[in-house]
């Protein structure tokens, strides 16, 4: 089963949500926001994505933080993402096999076509 996670009030993330319904994609939406995220399953993103793909530096959350803490980030990122989702870059589509941050069109036609899972 595809799982999108993102938040909700996140236009990219209605975009990658349009695209696979548009598409006839069965998936299962996660909003970050209501239920939250795990470390461990950060941990297994950071493992499949790497972790300058997977942290927004263009987010809100992540100029909101001092240079200690940006630090802290990056020793533990799995911690921090999940204590703050919102520096996750979104929405990350997760196929059980392959894993994309972020949102275009074209990789995800690719990735899906040749998924078996999709």
């Amino acid at each position: 089963m595809i799982r999108l996670y993102g938040i909700n009030n996140c236009d990219t993330c209605r975009q990658a949500r349009n695209w696979l319904t548009s598409a006839g994609m069965d998936f299962e939406w996660h909003d970050l926001d209501r239920h939250g995220i795990r470390p461990e399953t950060v941990t297994n993103w950071l493992a499949k994505i790497e972790l300058d793909t997977l942290l927004n530096k263009r987010s809100k959350a992540w100029r909101g933080l001092g240079e200690v803490d940006r630090a802290s980030v990056l020793e533990s990122p799995a911690y921090w993402m999940a204590a703050r989702v919102r520096l996750i870059k979104r929405p990350i589509l997760d196929t059980g096999r392959d894993l994309l941050a972020g949102f275009n069109a074209t990789q995800y036609n690719l990735l899906l076509s040749h998924n078996p899972n999709s």
